[in-house]
């Protein structure tokens, strides 16, 4: 059962997750952020993740929206016992994001009103290449 806090999670087709959705028959539910090939662009920054979340295929979360200040809202999952506090964080490139880090403005959010001890887990791109340093 998703028991989200309130927050931009998802893309801004759909604000709930796609197994909750009584028109759909979901088997495996699938959390999806964007990489550095799918990233949103253009007008209205839409990327392919939109498209497949608005079709109800995936669940698209983690969209940075500023790259000057990010603000990431966990995904709160609960089933049974088992707590997760599920973070996304889609592709930023490597330069803005430390630069982003040093300038405090990542910030994530605070939902200590739930009770209970909660998993957290981030998922969040990496791009890795040679550099010239390792030679």
């Amino acid at each position: 059962m998703c028991v989200s806090v309130a927050g931009p999670r998802f893309s801004l087709c759909s604000k709930t997750v796609n197994y909750e959705d009584p028109n759909f028959n979901v088997a495996l539910p699938i959390f999806s952020i964007h990489g550095n090939h799918d990233d949103p662009s253009g007008a209205g920054a839409y990327s392919t993740m939109d498209l497949l979340h608005s079709c109800s295929l995936l669940n698209y979360f983690g969209k940075i929206e500023r790259v000057d200040q990010i603000v990431n809202y966990p995904i709160l999952i609960t089933k049974g016992d088992s707590k997760l506090a599920l973070y996304g964080m889609g592709n930023v490139r490597d330069e803005r994001l430390h630069r982003t880090f040093e300038m405090d403005g990542v910030k994530w959010s605070d939902w200590r009103e739930r009770r209970g001890v909660w998993m957290r887990l981030l998922a969040a791109t990496a791009c890795f290449r040679e550099q010239s340093i390792l030679r």
